[in-house]
């Protein structure tokens, strides 16, 4: 009897190999069984990968499996009644709230609060400038101010002068009394010419009477023909003939009469006498006028330089403008800032 060999092939499926781990071979085929929700797209990440595959959701899922709708966005209608206040603009935060944005001067939910400090004092209101200077606010929430100075002045309140200013003047300090006026001899040095019922070196003595409605030329107290002159600060010069000199034009010049030996000229002019015996004044940069007597600016008057209510006037010479300070009474000096009683 013939024996045959039977031979037998068994086929065995490919992922039921005993090396294969048989769980991640159901994971990779996970999305055969579009494991993906609401239309997302399943793509594997390979057997061997944790997670095995990812879902591709649409725009309005998420989730591991596209599971979990998201809410679709909606126009945010919350700042169309504009709810915020005193000019703060309304700003969207997210899709359920709003916040306002409130200008620098109100704070709050809706800026209904106002920072401002009421009835805020004025940092001009005293005017801090000196010398002419104009005060301008800078800032209204921390009350600054800056000054703009006048011609021949600076500092934070113009309360300086530059070299040859008036502010150096030796003058500057009015230490003329009793409308005395001073006049420099150009070297950081003074003298007072008095009125008529004072004396002394700065005019403290009183020697006479005077009828101070009269003004300080009534007396007519020039000698020699000389012509009285009324100043700005209610004193007097004597306009002297030639051939005088002296104050009150008392002195006779005998032979010739070397017209500048008075010194005539006032704050620190420098006296040239001509030749027919007539003087003239070399004034400094700040100052005109026949004796120098005048205080000269670029723009005289524009920004009333005379203190206490004393009213500036324009005084033209040779087109150079300048000023004088016509006091009222009870104040004298250049800027009528002296007080005589």
């Amino acid at each position: 009897m013939k024996e045959f060999l039977t031979l037998f092939l068994c086929v065995y499926p490919v992922f039921s190999l005993a090396s294969v781990n048989h769980r991640n071979i159901r994971q990779a085929y996970q999305c055969f069984s579009n494991s993906c929700l609401n239309g997302g797209t399943c793509v594997s990440n390979g057997p061997y990968a944790s997670p095995a595959y990812n879902c591709l959701c649409s725009v309005i899922y998420t989730g591991r499996n596209c599971e979990i709708p998201i809410r679709p966005l909606v126009p945010n209608t919350l700042c169309s009644n504009n709810p915020c206040l005193n000019g703060g603009i309304c700003r969207v935060n997210g899709n359920q709230g709003f916040f306002c944005d409130c200008k620098v001067i109100h704070t709050g939910n809706r800026c209904e609060i106002s920072l401002q400090v009421p009835n805020r004092f004025d940092p001009c209101q005293n005017n801090p400038c000196q010398n002419g200077g104009t005060c301008r606010i800078s800032n209204n929430l921390t009350q600054s101010y800056n000054c703009d100075c006048p011609f021949g002045t600076n500092g934070l309140r113009c309360e300086n002068g530059y070299p040859g200013s008036p502010l150096n003047h030796p003058c500057n300090s009015n230490p003329c009394l009793n409308k005395g006026y001073c006049k420099s001899d150009g070297k950081q040095g003074y003298s007072c010419q008095c009125d008529v019922v004072y004396t002394g070196s700065k005019c403290e003595t009183y020697i006479g009477t005077s009828n101070q409605q009269q003004g300080p030329c009534s007396s007519n107290s020039c000698k020699n023909g000389g012509t009285c002159r009324v100043l700005n600060n209610n004193g007097f010069y004597c306009e002297c003939p030639l051939g005088t000199n002296g104050l009150q034009c008392e002195n006779m010049a005998a032979g010739n009469n070397n017209e500048c030996s008075s010194n005539p000229c006032l704050n620190g002019g420098t006296c040239r006498s001509n030749t027919n015996g007539v003087f003239s004044c070399d004034c400094t940069m700040f100052y005109t006028g026949r004796r120098c007597e005048f205080l000269k600016q670029s723009k005289p008057c524009i920004n009333d330089l005379c203190y206490n209510g004393g009213t500036c006037r324009i005084y033209d010479v040779a087109g150079i403008g300048a000023f004088y300070c016509q006091c009222p009474n009870g104040f004298s000096g250049t800027k009528c800032e002296k007080r005589l009683f």
